[in-house]
C-alpha cells in the first residue's frame, strides 16, 4: 500500500462526518458560484488532501440527496462517476470528470487501468495483485522473475528480519534496483 493510500485510509472518517460533507458542499456551492470554469471541486480536494475522485463521491452523494425523492444507489452513483454526462448538473458533471482525470491513484480511470491485469492474475490463482507488471523480464541481485512472488520496495526503509523469503523468490529493498538485467532478444 502506498503512503498517499495509508493517508487516505486514516484520513478517511474525518472527511465523512456530517459537518464536513456540509462544508466541502457549501464550498463547492460558493466556488461554483463565483466561477463554474474554475476546478473548484479539484482545488478543494489538494486544498483539504483528499483524493480528488473521493472528493467528487462525497459532493455528488451530497448533490443528489438534495435533488432526488430516494438516495440514490451504490450502482447509480459508480455508474455517474464513470460517466459524468449522466449527472444532471452540467456543472457539477464537469467539475467531477475534472477530478477523475487528475486522480493517479483512485477513481474510474485507475480502476480501468488496474482491473484487467488484477483479473488476469486472480484467473492464474495468484490472491495478491502487484502495482504494476513488467512487460520484459528482468533479474535482480540473479533472480529471474516476472510473474513469481515479485519485488517489494519499503521506500522508507524496512525491518531486516522481514527479509526471510528470498528462496520463495519475494525481494525486499530499501529502493529501487540498480543492478538489473534484462532478457535481451538475439538479432541474429
Amino acid at each position: 500500500m502506498s503512503q498517499s493510500q495509508k493517508h487516505i485510509k486514516r484520513t478517511h472518517a474525518k472527511h465523512h462526518t456530517p459537518e464536513a460533507i456540509e462544508s466541502y458542499y457549501q464550498r463547492y456551492l460558493d466556488g461554483v458560484g463565483k466561477n463554474g470554469a474554475a476546478p473548484v471541486l479539484l482545488e478543494l480536494a489538494n486544498e483539504v488532501d483528499y483524493a480528488p475522485s473521493l472528493m467528487a463521491r462525497i459532493i455528488l452523494e451530497r448533490f443528489l440527496q438534495g435533488h432526488e425523492q430516494t438516495p440514490p444507489s451504490k450502482s447509480v452513483i459508480n455508474s455517474m462517476l464513470r460517466d459524468p454526462s449522466q449527472i444532471p448538473d452540467g456543472v457539477l458533471a464537469n467539475q467531477i470528470y475534472q477530478c477523475i482525470v487528475n486522480d493517479c491513484c483512485y477513481g474510474p480511470l485507475v480502476d480501468c487501468i488496474k482491473h484487467p491485469n488484477e483479473d488476469q492474475l486472480r484467473a492464474k490463482g495468484y490472491d495478491k495483485t502487484p502495482d504494476f507488471i513488467l512487460q520484459v523480464p528482468v533479474a535482480v541481485e540473479g533472480y529471474w522473475n516476472r510473474f513469481g512472488p515479485g519485488l517489494v520496495i519499503y521506500w522508507y526503509g524496512f525491518i531486516q528480519e522481514l527479509d526471510c523469503n528470498r528462496e520463495r523468490g519475494i525481494l525486499l529493498k530499501a529502493s529501487f534496483p540498480t543492478d538489473i538485467v534484462t532478457l535481451c532478444h538475439s538479432t541474429a
